[in-house]
């Protein structure tokens, strides 16, 4: 029998992948990846350069630095970590594109409202009277349901 505290610890970070997936889509809409690519940054100078508040954008860079997205520095400077270099808009096979789309407001009201799906059988965008997907997103769809 698997540990229990070993898989309660997997469904708690399951439970809770939308706060990271969250994250990394705000990180990619304010371009931090490509703004912090030559040289560490202060989250004092990204604010300025993306229009952010300083002090929720060292939290955003604190948390993500956490998931090797980024790496701080004892100056309190930014440079990009192991997974953030996927984050550039110019990485070759970055994720930057998809993980724009999957930001969107349309994604996130659709999943917002699966639980009402599940019960009634409705998608979630003929709520709002419209498609989530155009026929173009192929690879959003693809990337997000697999």
């Amino acid at each position: 029998m698997p540990d229990e505290s070993r898989l309660r610890n997997e469904v708690l970070r399951a439970a809770s992948g939308h706060i990271l997936a969250r994250a990394i889509q705000i990180a990619v809409q304010l371009a931090l990846a490509d703004r912090c690519a030559d040289r560490p940054k202060s989250a004092r100078e990204l604010a300025a350069e993306c229009g952010a508040d300083p002090s929720s954008l060292r939290r955003l860079l604190h948390f993500l630095s956490r998931h090797g997205y980024f790496e701080g520095d004892k100056e309190g400077r930014y440079s990009l970590g192991p997974a953030g270099a996927m984050l550039r808009s110019d990485a070759p096979g970055g994720a930057a594109a998809v993980i724009r789309s999957l930001g969107s407001p349309e994604v996130w009201y659709s999943f917002d409202r699966l639980a009402e799906s599940v019960r009634d059988g409705l998608p979630p965008e003929h709520r709002r009277g419209g498609q989530v997907y155009s026929a173009g997103d192929s690879a959003v769809q693809e990337a997000a349901f697999g």
